[in-house]
């Protein structure tokens, strides 16, 4: 993860690494005209167990939502361990991630990660998440820190 570069126009961006294989998921039509592409019932595995989503790791479709428990997943483990970075077996792995209590995963972060995760619980692949919000909890969570 990566904060873009103050004083230019992508300090607001925050870079996701570890993509593995990327898919688009807005392409043209034959009019030339962006649509979203329709999901697969079943796609390849693209991504690392320990940060993927549920979603993802169940062969589903990839989306925004998906790149969003991502960087949940992320910026909790900078608080502490997931409770899974120790679990090798995989369905175990996603029972976990299933089963957690949100408060739980995240009782060593700042309060603002509680209320993007549950913005995250109410998407889907089609839904479109509400980045202004995300985005307000995270400057929050700068500013409580006095972080630039």
């Amino acid at each position: 993860m990566a904060l873009g570069c103050n004083g230019t126009r992508y300090e607001r961006f925050i870079h996701l690494f570890d993509f593995g294989l990327a898919r688009e998921y807005i392409v043209l039509d034959k009019d030339g005209r962006t649509k979203m592409r329709r999901p697969r019932a079943r796609a390849h595995f693209r991504g690392t167990i320990r940060y993927c989503s549920p979603n993802a790791q169940e062969r589903g479709e990839q989306g925004r939502p998906d790149d969003l428990w991502c960087l949940l997943y992320m910026m909790a483990e900078l608080r502490g361990p997931l409770p899974w970075t120790r679990v090798r077996d995989r369905s175990k792995v996603l029972r976990m991630k299933r089963e957690v209590e949100m408060d739980k995963l995240l009782e060593n972060c700042p309060v603002e990660l509680l209320a993007f995760a549950e913005h995250l619980t109410t998407l889907n692949y089609y839904i479109r998440p509400d980045y202004s919000f995300l985005y307000h909890l995270l400057e929050q969570v700068l500013n409580a820190g006095n972080i630039k």
